[in-house]
């Protein structure tokens, strides 16, 4: 197997981007990928690992002689780093988990001839780090791009390649208000669950809390830096999750608070009836996609 870019920068090695140098190492061979990474832990410890070619610790060090530049770092950091980062390769591409800032810089540098890709593959863990990084992060997993800013045939080749589904939305605002209520409003479900959690004394938790706990909080073990940018960059669309949240947290409180059986019932057995629709829609796209 062979691809298209045979020489590969990744602006960040952390989770994302070690994973997929491992994945582009593991698909392709001989592909050299090499990566720039500012904190100092994490450029010694992909150094260690031995999963790029070269790992920089400042861009301005990097020549301009790379088929391909991926931004696998925060939104506003990739921001910040796109007109740089697209002099230095043919195509640029980021994995942001929000699209609309690094849609409006992409945008303006297509518009002076630059190439360039918003992507977000939709994997990921609760820890972060090269040290967690996984060549199969990516294996049947959602690899979203934009009708608006289409990929060019090569690099969705590669990101099948990686093992991942090319997966189109409309445009960076569906993608934006589809992640707020699918990943980013879930993250901060998941850390609010874990404080209202600390009722109960942590010895306590560790000794007898069952799969549900583990289940539900294991998202708080996120780095905050990701999150803080993620959260505030997407806070509009995530409001509206969190409104529609609670809304349904009230309709549970009030149903136990009456005592009201009937009431109670119908709202278990309305999650329970959206569960099985979405499981229903996950299953046809795989079969879908299978065929």
């Amino acid at each position: 197997m062979s691809s298209h870019f045979k020489r590969v920068l990744v602006i960040g090695a952390g989770l994302i981007g070690t994973s997929m140098a491992l994945a582009l190492r593991r698909a392709y061979g001989t592909i050299l990928v090499d990566a720039v990474e500012r904190h100092d832990q994490y450029r010694s410890e992909a150094q260690r690992l031995g999963v790029f070619h070269h790992v920089w610790p400042d861009i301005a060090a990097v020549s301009p002689d790379y088929e391909l530049a991926v931004l696998a770092i925060p939104s506003r950091a990739a921001c910040d780093l796109a007109e740089t980062v697209s002099e230095l390769a043919n195509w640029t591409m980021d994995v942001c988990s929000i699209k609309r800032p690094i849609v409006d810089v992409f945008s303006r540098l297509m518009a002076n001839g630059r190439q360039c890709v918003p992507t977000h593959p939709m994997a990921g863990k609760a820890n972060g780090g090269p040290g967690f990084a996984d060549a199969d992060l990516f294996v049947a997993r959602p690899w979203l791009f934009l009708e608006t800013h289409p990929a060019p045939p090569e690099l969705e080749h590669m990101v099948v390649d990686l093992g991942a589904i090319p997966t189109y939305v409309r445009c960076a605002d569906d993608h934006d208000r589809n992640l707020a209520y699918l990943s980013h409003g879930i993250h901060v479900t998941s850390l609010a669950a874990m404080q209202a959690a600390t009722g109960v004394h942590c010895d306590v938790a560790a000794r007898i809390a069952g799969p549900a706990f583990w289940d539900i909080t294991r998202l708080a073990a996120s780095p905050s830096a990701f999150w803080v940018d993620t959260l505030l960059d997407n806070r509009d669309f995530v409001l509206g999750y969190l409104d529609r949240l609670q809304a349904q947290v009230r309709q549970f409180a009030e149903a136990l608070r009456a005592g009201n059986a009937e009431s109670l019932r119908e709202l278990l057995d309305q999650a329970r009836a959206s569960r099985e629709c979405v499981e229903s829609a996950r299953d046809k796209a795989r079969n879908e996609t299978s065929d």
